[in-house]
């Protein structure tokens, strides 16, 4: 199920306003809040998942543009 906690486009909205790019959108998900309360980083214990796969892609976006 796809929620949209803001305003639909507010994100894509925001980062146009602002002239910056918009790095991802990360879904509001119960992996995200149980992982969070145990200290443990979804990219670690859930790597290969569908939000996973979204936080590696904004990492590497953001090493990308930092030329890194």
């Amino acid at each position: 199920i796809r929620m949209d906690l803001f305003k639909k486009g507010g994100g894509k909205t925001e980062s146009d306003r602002l002239g910056v790019p918009l790095l991802g959108q990360i879904p509001i998900s119960q992996d995200i809040m149980e992982t969070t309360d145990s200290g443990s980083p979804i990219v670690d214990t859930h790597p290969d998942s569908h939000i996973g796969v979204i936080y590696k892609d904004i990492a590497k976006k953001i090493i990308d543009l930092l030329n890194v």
